[in-house]
């Protein structure tokens, strides 16, 4: 109980800083400072500045995950390569017109799924409602350079 009064009074404590900005011209220079204005230059302003709160910091947590998110879009659509959360335009800027498509319509919506053969590389990308939901991926193998002996592919010679 003391411990919730505790953490309480700090929320309300912290919550109620605030900073003080100083505007300043200095040589016909105007500068910003959380200091009063020395002697030689003349203040032109004083800006009170509220503290972040917790939502505050929430939010600019929740913003800095956006911008991760959307940087690692940008480099996935670079690399060519397919990501979970991608909409259907998103993956076909990276990889272009799939191979092949599957397509189920279901109660619960529409799910593809959809093939790309990109150089040695197959990538199976399956998609719910217009966004990618799961990108499974495995090498290609060239079967005319495999050696059949008896029936049976030798994998090694691959």
């Amino acid at each position: 109980m003391i411990n919730r009064i505790a953490a309480a009074v700090l929320l309300l404590i912290s919550s109620s800083v605030s900073a003080q900005v100083y505007k300043c011209a200095v040589d016909g220079k105007t500068i910003y400072t959380d200091a009063p204005c020395s002697g030689r230059s003349q203040q032109v302003k004083t800006i009170d500045v509220p503290a972040p709160g917790p939502m505050d910091e929430a939010i600019a947590k929740l913003d800095l995950a956006a911008q991760k998110q959307r940087l690692q879009m940008r480099n996935a659509i670079r690399a060519g390569v397919p990501m979970v959360s991608m909409t259907q335009s998103e993956l076909t800027e990276a990889l272009g017109w799939p191979n092949r498509i599957n397509t189920g319509d279901y109660s619960s919506g529409t799910h593809d799924q959809l093939i790309f053969n990109r150089g040695d590389r197959t990538w199976y990308v399956y998609v719910t409602n217009g966004v990618v939901s799961s990108v499974q991926s495995r090498e290609r193998i060239d079967r005319r350079r495999c050696r059949f002996d008896q029936g049976v592919m030798k994998i090694q010679n691959c």
